[in-house]
């Protein structure tokens, strides 16, 4: 039997405006929830959430290593925070991954589609597995542990020096960081700013891949039934 050919790519028209800018849209939603069914559609919209939120978190990451802000007190924090929220959103799209896999969305693939797939399943399930990706998102990103804090204030007050609680750049308070919080946390997990750094340094050429990985494998979607 011959593979259906339509896909969604095909239900995509795209905008292009006087600026510069495009806008690509599903011509018809309904059309398409009808033809893959809600699970399929949830999962996938689950899955793209997390590819918007990591194009953004890589855009900042960008502005904040480029942008003359390097040598303020707020980039370390913004490094931190973005590189958190990062990790949680990759194992968040792993979740999805799973729940497409389950909804039967390899079925729906073209061939080269379930290629694109398989290599995206298995890199970010590689993640999903990684113990520090795991602890960074159940205890530090989206989730802040109250062990971690109580063993980081232990553990700085039993050094005895002085604690960072706020930082700025000139009298007003500005391109500023509230440092308490994230030096207890830090000093109550099993990172110290190295390791932290280290770990982004080694995840960073996944996060920068994944959302053209998604995005190859969506326009591979057969919309037309499997079995028509």
């Amino acid at each position: 039997m011959t593979e259906p050919t339509t896909t969604l790519a095909e239900f995509i028209d795209l905008k292009e405006h006087e600026n510069g800018t495009w806008q690509a849209e599903i011509r018809d939603l309904q059309a398409v929830r009808d033809a893959l069914g809600e699970d399929i559609l949830i999962g996938l919209c689950r899955l793209l959430v997390g590819a918007d939120r990591l194009e953004s978190t890589i855009r900042l990451l960008f502005d904040v290593a480029t942008g003359g802000r390097q040598d303020l007190p707020a980039s370390a924090s913004d490094r931190i925070t973005l590189f958190l929220f990062a990790s949680g959103t990759m194992r968040e799209m792993a979740k999805a991954v799973d729940r497409l896999s389950g909804a039967g969305l390899k079925d729906r693939l073209t061939e080269l589609g379930k290629r694109r797939w398989g290599k995206l399943r298995r890199s970010l399930n590689h993640w999903n597995h990684d113990d520090n990706v795991c602890y960074i998102r159940d205890r530090m990103a989206f989730h802040i542990d109250e062990e971690l804090i109580r063993d980081g204030l232990a553990a700085l007050c039993a050094e005895g020096k002085p604690v960072g609680f706020a930082s700025g750049h000139g009298k007003a308070y500005k391109d500023g960081r509230t440092e308490l919080g994230t030096s207890v946390l830090l000093a109550g997990s099993k990172f110290d700013l190295k390791a932290f750094e280290d770990l982004a340094k080694r995840i960073a050429p996944d996060q920068l891949q994944f959302p053209t990985m998604i995005y190859d494998v969506v326009k591979e979607i057969r919309v037309s039934s499997p079995n028509s």
